[in-house]
C-alpha cells in the first residue's frame, strides 16, 4: 500500500509537471491538427500547433518548447529532416514522431535520433499521454525542466539552481530556501 501511494504520488507530479510544459505539435492536415491540439491541451497548459516543419522552426527559435510532436509526413521539410535540425541544436529536448505508416525504413532512421517515441496514426489517447509522461520524466531526469517565475527567474529543480534569465546570474539560496521551493 505504501509502495502504491508513492506511485501515484508520482504520477500525480508527473501530470501536474506536464501542465507547466510547453508542446511544439506539427500537423499539415488541419482536421487531425485540431484534434489531437484539444487533446494535447486536456494534457498540458500550453500548446503551438504549426502546420510544416518551416515554421516550426521558427516557433522553436521564437519560444520555449519543452516537447516536440511532429508527424512525419509534412510538406517540404518532412518530420525526419525536422528533427535532425533541432538535433544538431538541441540532443536533449524530447521529441514524438507520428506517422500513418509503419515503414521500417523510417523506423530505423527515426531511431537515430533518439526519439521519445514514434506513434502510428490514428493517436491512441493513452498511449500518447503515457509518451508525455516519458519525455516528461526525461525532461526532469536531463535536468531541463525549469519553473518559471513572473520576474525572469528560474528554477532548475534537477540542479537546485535558482537564475536571473536576463542576466544569467546564479541566485545564491540557503538549503532551507531550496527546501521549500522543491516542497512547492
Amino acid at each position: 500500500n505504501l509502495v502504491m501511494g508513492s506511485l501515484e504520488k508520482i504520477e500525480l507530479n508527473l501530470d501536474n509537471t506536464l501542465k507547466q510544459l510547453t508542446i511544439l505539435y506539427i500537423e499539415d492536415e488541419d482536421n487531425i491538427r485540431i484534434n489531437v491540439e484539444k487533446t494535447l491541451q486536456l494534457l498540458c497548459n500550453k500548446v503551438l500547433s504549426v502546420p510544416n516543419a518551416n515554421t516550426a522552426l521558427e516557433v522553436y527559435h521564437d519560444n520555449e518548447i519543452d516537447i516536440i510532436l511532429s508527424d512525419i509526413n509534412l510538406p517540404g521539410m518532412n518530420g525526419l529532416e525536422f528533427t535532425k535540425i533541432i538535433r544538431d541544436e538541441n540532443r536533449f529536448i524530447p521529441i514524438i514522431l507520428l506517422t500513418a505508416h509503419t515503414n521500417t525504413e523510417l523506423l530505423l532512421e527515426a531511431t537515430r535520433l533518439r526519439l521519445i517515441d514514434y506513434l502510428t496514426k490514428p493517436i491512441n489517447f493513452e498511449l500518447l499521454r503515457n509518451t508525455l509522461k516519458t519525455a516528461t520524466k526525461e525532461i526532469i531526469q536531463n535536468g531541463t525542466y525549469l519553473i518559471k517565475f513572473q520576474n525572469c527567474t528560474t528554477y532548475n529543480i534537477h540542479k537546485k539552481l535558482l537564475e536571473d534569465k536576463n542576466t544569467h546570474d546564479e541566485i545564491k539560496l540557503t538549503s532551507s530556501e531550496i527546501e521549500l521551493l522543491d516542497y512547492l
